[in-house]
């Protein structure tokens, strides 16, 4: 939490996270970092990498995929919505 109120004091205000970085617990720590000031952040997250092995439908660029993974990063972000959606390749 030093290093991201440090970041925050600096004037830092864009946070850039992916569905897969550290199984998805990056988001959810963000999520507690930001909670007091939502509207301050610009939050981007990226989807496409294997969520599920042996599954089609969780990675890729395919819209299922997407839409999937968006839900499940709002959820762990507790966000409303993403700023940003980048394709992880």
């Amino acid at each position: 939490m030093k290093i991201f109120d440090e970041y925050v004091n600096a004037g830092g205000n864009f946070l850039d996270t992916a569905n897969r970085y550290t199984e998805g617990t990056s988001e959810k720590f963000l999520a507690d970092f930001i909670s007091s000031d939502r509207d301050h952040f610009a939050v981007a997250t990226k989807y496409s990498l294997v969520d599920r092995f042996k599954d089609p439908n969780y990675a890729g660029n395919h819209r299922k995929n997407m839409m999937r993974s968006v839900e499940a990063s709002l959820k762990r972000l507790k966000i409303d919505t993403i700023d940003l959606l980048w394709v992880h390749g």
